[in-house]
């Protein structure tokens, strides 16, 4: 894994555990003073992790770690987000899916009250500032087929590819 100089973002090489299965990611984590602001993704050809403004402790290095080994619990730094009641509602109904799951956007909508809904639940996603730690990559459309992302379509496989990889090596163990 690789961590960034908080300042000028320049990758800082740092050990990585083994048996950690790739996920060819870029993360660019926007903090400001205690909360997140924005996380943005890039495809690349391994896990590295860039800081915009770095946190003081290292709690959000290791909730990214564990995600790495599909065992994170909740983001350690607050979410900072203005959007409607629908959107809030949807974004915290994806917290809800679990590493290596997914659901439909019809699914979610009538999760939330809303069955007719589904294309909104689509849009909720697209406008959602903190993927990873809010999943909106495990939203799909009904019968399996991706659906959209706002990362494109190639990094929301590779994330489900790699949620996947993460679980079944998890029982294999």
């Amino acid at each position: 894994m690789l961590l960034a100089n908080s300042t000028k973002l320049q990758p800082v090489k740092k050990s990585w555990g083994q048996g950690a299965c790739i996920c060819p990611l870029h993360v660019f984590l926007f903090l400001n003073f205690r909360h997140l602001d924005r996380i943005i993704l890039k495809q690349g050809k391994s896990f590295e992790l860039f800081f915009c403004d770095a946190p003081e402790d290292r709690s959000v290095v290791e909730w990214f770690m564990s995600f790495l080994e599909g065992e994170h619990g909740p983001f350690p730094l607050p979410l900072v987000f203005n959007f409607s009641p629908f959107t809030k509602k949807v974004l915290e109904e994806l917290k809800k899916i679990p590493l290596g799951k997914s659901l439909s956007y019809r699914q979610v909508a009538e999760n939330i009250g809303h069955p007719k809904a589904a294309r909104a639940v689509g849009n909720a996603c697209n406008a959602n500032p903190f993927p990873l730690v809010i999943p909106c990559h495990r939203v799909v459309q009904t019968g399996g087929k991706l659906g959209g992302f706002a990362y494109g379509t190639e990094l929301k496989e590779d994330l489900l590819h790699f949620e996947r990889e993460t679980i079944a090596a998890m029982q294999a163990l």
